[in-house]
């Protein structure tokens, strides 16, 4: 709760800070109003206005920031219309970008202030300068142009980010030197370069090369507004790749993971991308919510599923809360007071609605349609992996109830038959009096006869309901260890090769997996005479592939489908029953004297964007 209090008050101190610099910029405009007269020849005036749009518009990238253009132009302006028509000039200017960028209010008021206090407090310094250099022996034109340049250069870049920085150490996210430096040195980078400009404009204006009028100036800062025009282009489509990088990345990484639930280590990438102080992702599971991954100031006691379900059913699309205080939204059972704009995304495939994603941030007003965007695309990635993952677990859980089923009947119709049968003979057999030994000593060998047969059942059913090897070890080390006792037993040679980078798999396919394998070495080993088998396992983006090639005898399926039918082994029907629950593909193919090879296609249901094997099935 201190940590809470300490963040509003630093908040409000912004907000304090934020308004007296908006004030005290509206009473330098009033001041400045009374003044304002547009030059007889307008032409220049209006082609430096619409330069400066432009450049402040389009800032460029400089390091790694960037930085607008546009103190040559406002010098430029300055020296022709003078410094009352530019500051107002130049805050109309601002608050017309700001507003056409679509920022919030306060922003658009904010920052024209800042920058019309840093102009006019520049030009005093300027002027105190240019009153000292007046009385001093020196008696250079050029020089002197070009030194009060400097000094209204150095004055107006220092005012400006002074007051910038004492904002963004007064607001409650982290300042720290790196955003210092990373945001000082392109602006000192723009000062440097917007000196060289005007004192390349003032050597060009000392030189009486005839009248300059309009188009002087449009062919003097025509290169400079190109500039900022294809820098910040280029600037904005680098931006979008690396967003669109960034979300490829967020996404591959979770369709590695959200099956496994394992997500900690992406609460920095996301919060990153998103540019959020917090947030949450819910998921909707049996008509039950629960929470499944949060980041930041989310409150510690977590919401219960009938909370979730009174707020996230009757949001239907994006919902954007700018302030929590004015937009009169009920208490916020998810977030700290210190989070004062939320963004709820509704995570909904085929209208159906699966789970959703709230991100917050400290500042109110703060999401931009850009940020909504970008986290509506992050949306729709999770909601259809969440729509997969819930597939997925229905699919896992209708197998492991139809092998409970299976074992059920296997216990009904073979061991407690055999059970009941014998316990029924025991009966008689006390109630009926033998006279021969002989007889008693048949009845006796049948019933063991038939225990020893349940025995054995109940054995090979204990050990169907042991971890599979896959679960224990898992798919690889399963592997290696069925080829180490194959080779050990019958000296086979077998090859393993493994391809692609290897992904999880569902505890359902690494057994389908091994079980083929197996079946394909119990083939080689007792039927096809191998003496060398080559086994693949290669993980490709859309598919699993495995397949098993030997050396043998090879056989005719069509009689190999009919002896499977009349015994009651694993064989290759069972294979292909196993297939077919994975919706795989099964392909045998055999000719005798020429050996075997059955192939396993498995579909990825988690495709993602991870470095996979993409050569085909051949290999």
């Amino acid at each position: 709760m201190t940590v809470d209090r300490d963040i509003r008050k630093r908040e409000e101190f912004s907000n304090f800070y934020i308004y007296f610099i908006t004030l005290v910029g509206i009473v330098v405009l009033a001041v400045s109003m009374p003044q304002f007269r547009i030059p007889p020849d307008p032409s220049i005036y209006l082609l430096l206005v619409v330069f400066i749009g432009i450049a402040e518009y389009s800032p460029v990238p400089v390091w790694k920031g960037s930085s607008a253009l546009s103190f040559p132009l406002l010098y430029a302006m300055d020296l022709t219309v003078g410094t009352p028509v530019t500051l107002v000039t130049y805050a109309s200017l601002m608050a017309m970008v700001n507003a056409v960028k679509r920022r919030p209010l306060r922003l658009v008021l904010f920052t024209p202030a800042q920058l019309v206090i840093s102009l006019a407090l520049a030009k005093l310094c300027t002027l105190q300068f240019a009153s000292f250099y007046a009385a001093s022996e020196v008696s250079s034109e050029l020089a002197g142009a070009i030194s009060q340049l400097l000094i209204f250069t150095i004055s107006y870049y220092s005012l400006n980010n002074l007051m910038v920085d004492l904002l963004l150490i007064i607001r409650p996210q982290p300042y720290s030197w790196r955003h210092w430096r990373l945001k000082s040195i392109p602006e000192a980078m723009v000062a440097a370069l917007s000196f060289l400009y005007g004192s390349i404009m003032l050597i060009l204006g000392s030189q009486n090369r005839g009248q300059i009028d309009a188009f002087s100036y449009l062919f003097f800062f025509s290169p400079l507004v190109a500039m900022s025009l294809i820098s910040s282009s280029y600037m904005r489509m680098k931006k979008e790749k690396m967003r669109l990088h960034s979300l490829f990345q967020i996404t591959t990484e979770l369709n590695r993971v959200l099956p496994t639930g394992r997500m900690d280590h992406l609460k920095g990438r996301i919060r990153e991308f998103l540019e959020t102080q917090a947030f949450a992702i819910w998921y909707k599971s049996d008509g039950k919510w629960a929470l499944l991954l949060e980041d930041g100031t989310v409150q510690t006691k977590p919401a219960s599923s009938k909370e979730l379900t009174d707020q996230f059913e009757t949001i239907t699309k994006i919902r954007v809360i700018s302030n929590r205080d004015s937009d009169h939204v009920r208490q916020e059972p998810f977030f700290d007071d210190a989070v004062r704009a939320i963004v709820y995304s509704p995570l909904i495939v085929e209208d159906e609605l699966v789970g959703m994603f709230a991100a917050g941030r400290t500042r109110s007003n703060s999401f931009t349609p850009e940020d909504v965007q970008s986290l509506a695309t992050l949306s729709n990635q999770l909601a259809s992996l969440l729509k997969t993952r819930i597939l997925i677990s229905e699919r896992e859980q209708r197998l492991v109830l139809e092998e409970r089923n299976r074992i059920a009947r296997e216990i009904h119709d073979g061991i407690a038959q055999s059970l009941a049968g014998a316990v029924f003979k025991l009966e008689s057999a006390q109630r009926k009096n033998y006279h021969q030994v002989g007889d008693l000593k048949l009845v006796l060998e049948d019933i063991l006869r038939k225990l020893r047969v349940s025995l054995r059942e109940v054995r090979q059913s204990i050990y169907a309901l042991r971890p599979y090897p896959t679960e224990r070890l898992g798919i690889r080390q399963a592997l290696e260890q069925k080829i180490g006792s194959i080779r050990q037993d019958y000296g086979l040679a077998i090859h393993l090769q493994e391809r692609g980078r290897p992904y999880e798999l569902s505890p359902m396919v690494e057994k389908v997996i091994f079980d083929t394998v197996q079946e394909g070495l119990q083939n080689a080993v007792n039927h096809a005479k191998a003496t060398k088998v080559e086994i693949l396992l290669s993980y490709q983006e859309q598919q699993v592939l495995v397949k098993i090639k030997d050396d043998g005898v090879g056989f005719q399926l069509l009689d190999a489908l009919i002896k499977a039918k009349r015994e009651a082994h694993y064989g290759i029907l069972h294979m292909n029953e196993q297939a077919e629950k994975l919706g795989a593909a099964l392909q045998i193919d055999s000719t005798p004297g020429k050996g075997s090879e059955i192939i396993l296609q498995i579909p990825n249901l988690e495709a993602g964007g991870a470095e996979h094997d993409t050569r085909n099935v051949g290999g």
